[in-house]
């Protein structure tokens, strides 16, 4: 199902399958904090996420470890440069990502020289 309807690049060609996860490193809190009480077999409802709406089902667990399977519907495009804009909650929430992802070391910026000086 995954691959026909998901539109996580990541996942959808292995089914939705995401491999073996510390549910500390699943990227979105919304996503972690709904697959964390679930049992092998169990499936969340709709979750709002950053990126989109997702679906999961813990195909299995180990004991700090846990084996998913998603579908990732992506929220809509934003056109910045559309009458409407860039909504300034949309612009908030990235920031606001960025800069989680700074504090925690996993984004790095490197800058290298312009060929002209």
């Amino acid at each position: 199902m995954a691959a026909r309807w998901s539109d996580d690049t990541g996942t959808f060609s292995r089914g939705g399958d995401t491999g073996w996860l510390r549910t500390v490193d699943i990227p979105e809190p919304a996503l972690a904090t709904a697959v964390e009480p679930l049992a092998t077999g169990g499936t969340t409802g709709i979750i709002k996420t950053n990126r989109g709406d997702v679906i999961a089902s813990v195909l299995e667990r180990r004991a700090d470890q846990i084996h998913l399977a998603v579908i990732l519907v992506l929220a809509p495009a934003v056109d910045l440069f559309g009458p409407m804009g860039t909504p300034t909650w949309f612009t908030k929430s990235i920031d606001d990502q960025e800069a989680a992802l700074r504090r925690a070391g996993k984004i790095d910026v490197k800058v290298a020289r312009h060929a002209g000086g």
